[in-house]
């Protein structure tokens, strides 16, 4: 065959895969949006596109973070568009709408009565009974509870001892090891901090297992639902299993011991309804799932970026250690109290600013309760929206150079908090978001009196499936401060 012939029949090939591919893609678009054009409404759905059957647009979206642009996602959608904030997609083998002006944010997120919870696979990740995946009376019940036991100034106080003394021991090892994984680091001191408030669980082979079981789970919550061995969602689940049966044991131990306890698991035990009823299994081992989950993970992201960026900014990391410096001039050798964070202003602030520019929630899921009108679109029951968190966040828009580490921008009083949802919005906020910023100000004060640390590979690539991360770990050298 001659050259030419080949030519043309590859051409040929090309044209044929090229069309069928089209073709299948009309389907897929077709057999989502035909149902709802039955309806004769005339209302119509946000601009976007619905990409393969069962896949969606997964593709698009992992190549964007796989490649170190994540803001891609959205900008090619806004630029093809318009700014309009609502866009049709398919993620996670469901029909979605992605939300992403702070207006829209605003709307989903407070509107619980229109929006409910829409993690993918919710009931088998999450659990059925976790505060994430109920509604109405029950899901304020429990928020109830989680809020008396980790949020209330009286449960943070209750905590704080604790908290203060294994910070300053784990800060103790890492300077004598010199040099540190601070990803793997910071993970373990918050999962030690979160086992010992949660549940006064002590360092252990059990407690290793445990914590190798909660990064499993984090993989697959954001992974397509597909049960196959080798999959992130299968994974998942079988961690998921064995983290319930490890919470089961303790609460049955719990249930026949003479000891005292005094930590979430032992609040949780005794919290009852109005009619007196207490939790049941179930619900407590969801609860713990979902809750230590949410502090364990965003904790320990956020120590570990505010390192790297200060590390990055020595200008941020002066003025952070000259205000801890007037607090430990202030309080001598005791430990932190709860009153004492109020003094720590700016460190709030390189907070805030590691929540808005690294993103470690980037996204949320809700599912649509009843069709929605809402700017002109229409939201059709049964639909996923998900408040894309991050896009304000990175917008110049809200937040001038927002690829850039500036603390100092939270001085501006006329900042648009409108646009910072970190920890989500309405009924459904995190409910461990204070207990977040606790554990986070916490470390940064001990670490800015005492320590200092220069990164390695400042220049790492990152990582950011499924929470933002060097993909080196982020090596340092850490050390006691002269």
């Amino acid at each position: 065959m001659s050259v030419q012939a080949v030519a043309i029949a590859a051409t040929a090939v090309l044209g044929v895969v090229m069309l069928a591919a089209s073709t299948w893609r009309f389907l897929n678009s077709w057999i989502i949006t035909r149902p709802l054009e039955a309806d004769g409404s005339g209302r119509k759905l946000p601009p976007g596109s619905f990409g393969w059957p069962f896949f969606g647009e997964m593709k698009e979206f992992l190549q964007c973070f796989k490649n170190e642009k994540p803001d891609q996602f959205v900008k090619v959608r806004e630029d093809r568009y318009g700014k309009g904030g609502l866009y049709t997609t398919s993620m996670f083998g469901v029909p979605s709408i992605m939300a992403t002006r702070p207006d829209v944010l605003k709307f989903v997120l407070k509107r619980d009565d229109l929006f409910g919870p829409g993690w993918p696979s919710l009931s088998k990740i999450m659990g059925p009974t976790a505060v994430v995946s109920v509604t109405g009376e029950l899901h304020r019940t429990l928020r109830r509870y989680l809020f008396d036991a980790i949020a209330s100034p009286e449960g943070m106080a209750k905590v704080l001892p604790r908290l203060d003394e294994t910070v300053r021991t784990v800060l103790k090892e890492w300077a004598d090891q010199g040099n540190v994984n601070i990803r793997e680091c910071t993970r373990k001191l918050t999962f030690n901090v979160i086992a010992t408030n949660f549940l006064s669980l002590k360092p252990s082979p059990e407690l290793e297992l445990m914590e190798k079981d909660y990064s499993g789970f984090m993989l697959g919550i954001r992974a397509l639902p597909i049960y196959l061995p080798g999959t992130a969602h299968y994974t998942a689940v079988n961690c998921r299993r064995r983290l319930g049966a490890r919470f089961q044991a303790l609460i049955n131990t719990r249930r026949v011991s003479e000891e005292c306890y005094s930590d979430f698991l032992q609040s949780l035990m005794e919290a009852r309804d109005p009619a007196g009823m207490p939790l049941t299994d179930e619900q407590l081992k969801d609860n713990l799932v979902a809750l230590m989950l949410a502090g364990y993970e965003s904790s320990a992201y956020t120590m570990m970026w505010t390192l790297i960026l200060l590390a990055k900014h020595p200008q941020c990391l002066t003025k952070l250690r000259e205000e801890h410096l007037h607090i430990k001039m202030r309080i001598g050798e005791r430990q932190l109290m709860l009153e004492d964070t109020k003094d720590m202003i700016y460190t709030q602030k390189v907070i805030d600013e590691t929540l808005r520019l690294v993103n470690v929630a980037p996204m949320l899921f809700r599912t649509v309760l009843q069709d929605v009108d809402f700017s002109g679109y229409r939201l059709p029951k049964g639909w996923r929206v998900m408040p894309w968190l991050r896009a304000p966040h990175m917008d110049a828009e809200y937040f001038p150079q927002p690829e850039k580490f500036i603390p100092e921008r939270w001085d501006d009083k006329n900042v648009n908090f409108e646009a910072f949802r970190p920890f989500g919005g309405g009924a459904r906020t995190c409910v461990g978001n204070k207990f977040a910023r606790l554990q986070v100000s916490v470390f940064l004060h001990h670490v800015s009196v005492g320590y200092k640390w220069a990164l390695l590979n400042p220049d790492a690539k990152v990582n950011h499936l499924p929470h933002p991360k060097p993909v080196d770990g982020g090596p340092m050298n850490f050390a006691v401060l002269a």
